[in-house]
């Protein structure tokens, strides 16, 4: 069987002569009619790089379900599925750590793509102020309804796209204060005016010019995401390219795009495979930009199906990321929780404790090097009232008990002290290392 192509390539086909419009358009047919295609009716802007001013929106959008996609689909659920198994076995607060870590990564890589340039160390210190009470929320942060979002994406409270005014409700919680007033969408919820997408050299992409023509894209839009029965996968793809076909705003379209994809799969799918889409993608940005212009190109007919297999292969490619660091940081835990142990037993030997106080004094040393071993340069260590919190809950310890063990540690120089007020205890360096 011949391997699926582009009708883009295949009308350019560099080992033989050029197929004529007619013979490309035949096979448009041909594709399009299948039994094996899926039909939509979302109708994108598609250029003709070979003329500038020349563009079509007379063919609704379509896909092949090819073997390479069932095989990426299998790929891709086969992931999800050894990501929620890896996750099940980290211990409570490796898990918390280790998302917080990835909700930090998407937003950072999302705006890196387009050049925004982001603090991690700021991005962990408001993510952590959130999920963990590290301190007061401090309002009008920087990228704070950012965070806040992407917070809700993966506790299971995604934002709702039920009408297109739900677009610019997002636009202005995802990007406030980061759009300069310049850049603010003319029109009365969405841009009113014309946009090139690309660099100043090279246009990938113009998309329609006027308000109304921007709401009647993300209507249909929206009507293809509640009817649809597709993989969500699938259904989370064609979204994307559609929304940055159909481009609402002046700016920020690229980072809303990502931040729906994101979310999207973290509800339909699981939330590390949606917290990976932005590293997934910015490590393979030439690509994903070819992808977007070839499937954009008027001589592709609006067929999405090579877009879908690659946006997936990038997907998979960012779920074996996950897969890979998990295992090693599962790995580095368990060599690092054996040195701890044994450098316990050599403590034990000297301090006069009881069985029970020595099991508060490997309980709370846990906790800390979950935590430590599953940071990236950012560690504040844990609450004092964490640690009392979830050994309560996980070996009911006592309260007051926990508290004295953790200032004898802290005396013995096992403990250090990051900051008074809540207490927020680390490791001693050699205890990790």
């Amino acid at each position: 069987m011949a391997k699926y192509q582009s009708l883009l390539k295949m009308k350019y086909n560099g080992r033989g002569r050029t197929l004529s419009d007619n013979e490309i358009h035949q096979e448009y047919q041909r594709r399009y009619q299948s039994w094996s295609a899926h039909r939509t009716e979302m109708f994108p802007v598609l250029n003709n790089y070979r003329n500038r001013y020349d563009q079509s929106q007379r063919y609704p959008l379509f896909y092949t379900l090819t073997k390479k996609m069932e095989s990426l689909l299998t790929d891709f659920g086969d992931n999800s599925l050894e990501i929620k198994e890896l996750i099940q076995y980290l211990p409570v607060i490796a898990q918390q750590t280790y998302i917080r870590q990835n909700l930090v990564e998407e937003i950072y890589r999302s705006n890196e793509i387009e050049g925004v340039k982001t603090n991690r160390y700021e991005l962990n210190t408001i993510a952590s102020e959130l999920v963990e009470g590290t301190g007061p929320v401090k309002r009008g942060r920087r990228l704070l309804s950012t965070v806040l979002l992407y917070l809700d994406s993966i506790e299971g409270r995604p934002i709702s796209i039920h009408e297109t005014t739900d677009y610019r409700t997002l636009y202005d919680e995802l990007l406030r204060g980061e759009i300069p007033e310049e850049s603010q969408p003319d029109g009365r919820l969405f841009r009113n005016s014309e946009v090139y997408v690309g660099s100043a050299t090279q246009v990938r992409h113009v998309p329609v010019s006027s308000e109304g023509e921007i709401e009647q894209g993300l209507s249909s839009l929206i009507d293809y995401m509640k009817e649809d029965k597709s993989f969500p996968v699938i259904k989370g793809i064609v979204s994307h390219f559609i929304f940055e076909n159909v481009h609402p705003f002046l700016d920020g379209n690229g980072r809303i795009g990502r931040y729906l994809l994101s979310a999207y799969l973290s509800e339909q799918v699981d939330m590390y495979t949606g917290m990976a889409i932005s590293s997934a993608i910015f490590f393979e940005r030439s690509r994903y930009y070819t992808l977007f212009k070839e499937a954009g190109d008027v001589l592709n007919f609006a067929d999405l199906t090579m877009f879908i297999e690659g946006l997936l292969a990038i997907i998979v490619s960012g779920q074996e990321r996950v897969i890979t660091d998990l295992k090693q940081r599962k790995q580095e835990l368990e060599e690092a929780r054996k040195k701890l142990m044994m450098k316990m037993q050599s403590y034990f030997q000297n301090w006069t404790l009881s069985d029970c106080e020595e099991e508060f004094v490997a309980g709370i040393l846990s906790l800390l090097l979950q935590s430590q071993m599953f940071e990236n340069d950012f560690n504040q260590g844990l609450k004092l009232q964490k640690i009392v919190t979830r050994l309560k809950k996980d070996y009911r310890f006592p309260e007051v008990q926990v508290r004295r063990i953790c200032h004898f540690l802290e005396e013995k120089g096992l403990l250090i002290r990051q900051q008074n007020r809540p207490v927020r205890y680390t490791l001693a360096d050699d205890l990790h290392s």
